[in-house]
């Protein structure tokens, strides 16, 4: 799974959402129907944990308002 700039999406990736308000570290990536299924959601994306909310489901396809890559997670 990429993110709207074409980046591969990795765990532990910083990201922006709500507009780039908002920052987020990827926790889970959801892209089979099986994902969807143990996560309860309808659509592929990723679960963000973020301060102010905890952990947030952001579905990728969301050109409105994407996920926004940051920075890689130092290894």
């Amino acid at each position: 799974m990429k993110y709207f700039t074409g980046e591969e999406i990795q765990i532990g990736d910083n990201v922006f959402i709500e507009n780039r308000r908002t920052q987020g570290v990827v926790k889970h990536i959801i892209e089979t129907n099986n994902d969807m299924r143990n996560f309860n959601v309808e659509e592929k994306g990723v679960m963000l944990k973020s301060k102010p909310f905890g952990l947030v489901f952001w579905p990728i396809e969301y050109k409105d308002d994407p996920v926004v890559f940051e920075s890689r997670k130092s290894t």
